[in-house]
């Protein structure tokens, strides 16, 4: 089971490169612009091969995501997947409120089996691939 979360702005989200010289690395036409009042939703979602699963907005008044939030409003989602599908594993990065000791406790009662991998790596997940076409939707609507 593929999950992850993500950040969506109202801006543009794809990379925009700029070449110039050293020089000009200041220069108005070489710098990108963010809004100081831009709005930002977290997603967190997962699939399992062609099977997609639950995806879950991010409310703002929930916080960051803390061990705590996690195991109550996250880990459940994982374990209706897995609960009817015990061969999965769910493969997750190992960000700080996944690999806690309450979270761990958590999942291992549900017998959910973790495979975690390092944070910020992009390539060895294959939702980050469906974030980028949620994001390039949400940036033409």
């Amino acid at each position: 089971l593929w999950t992850d979360e993500t950040w969506v702005e109202d801006e543009r989200h794809s990379r925009e490169w700029v070449t110039g010289s050293t020089s000009q690395e200041y220069n108005a036409d070489c710098v990108g612009e963010k809004s100081k009042n831009r709005v930002e939703w977290m997603f967190w979602g997962c699939f399992a091969g062609p099977e997609k699963g639950p995806c879950l907005f991010w409310e703002n008044e929930w916080g960051s995501i803390n061990s705590q939030k996690y195991c109550e409003k996250i880990v459940p989602l994982i374990d209706g997947m897995v609960s009817m599908r015990p061969w999965l594993s769910v493969m997750q990065d190992n960000a700080p409120a996944y690999t806690a000791a309450i979270t761990m406790e958590d999942i291992s009662q549900r017998l959910i089996q973790p495979i975690f991998w390092p944070a910020n790596s992009p390539d060895l997940n294959p939702i980050e691939a469906v974030w980028n076409r949620m994001k390039d939707y949400i940036q033409r609507h």
